[in-house]
């Protein structure tokens, strides 16, 4: 049985151009997208029929500790969009132990956390939501075919 490595200092994330740094304790990062990619309907009969969605928006929860160097950024971010109302960014999380790339454009600041404050540092979580969350632009099947998106 093979011994697999991961490296949570290979998984790169970058706002707006500037790489994110200063995660939570025990989390860095997790994404959900908004809907399924595919629903099925049941016709009377039983028969089957798969629903492409074509909806790839998803929101990523970025968990950073309170005294993070990003957490002004991503103040800032959220600042920025209130009083301009246009402060779209790209995100790209690169997972360098696995190859796996996600990417969107048009992203924005849609939650905040709740600011605490205790006799430790803590976690502060911020949601972006990324409208057209994609893999990366060539992505590799495990039966070595390369397909392009």
């Amino acid at each position: 049985m093979a011994v697999k490595r991961y490296d949570p200092k290979l998984v790169v994330l970058t706002v707006a151009g500037r790489r994110v740094t200063g995660f939570g304790d025990d989390a860095m990062m997790s994404l959900e997208y908004a809907q399924d990619g595919v629903t099925v309907a049941t016709g009377v009969d039983g028969e089957k029929t798969y629903n492409l969605i074509h909806d790839f928006g998803a929101t990523l929860n970025v968990t950073l500790k309170q005294n993070s160097d990003s957490v002004p950024f991503m103040d800032s971010l959220i600042k920025h969009h209130r009083i301009n109302g246009n402060a779209l960014f790209a995100v790209v999380m690169r997972d360098l132990n696995n190859g796996k790339v996600l990417r969107s454009n048009d992203c924005v600041v849609m939650s905040r956390p709740p600011y605490a404050y205790g006799k430790e540092v803590g976690d502060w979580q911020y949601g972006i939501y990324m409208p057209f969350t994609r893999d990366d632009a060539a992505a590799v099947i495990d039966f070595g075919l390369t397909f392009i998106l």
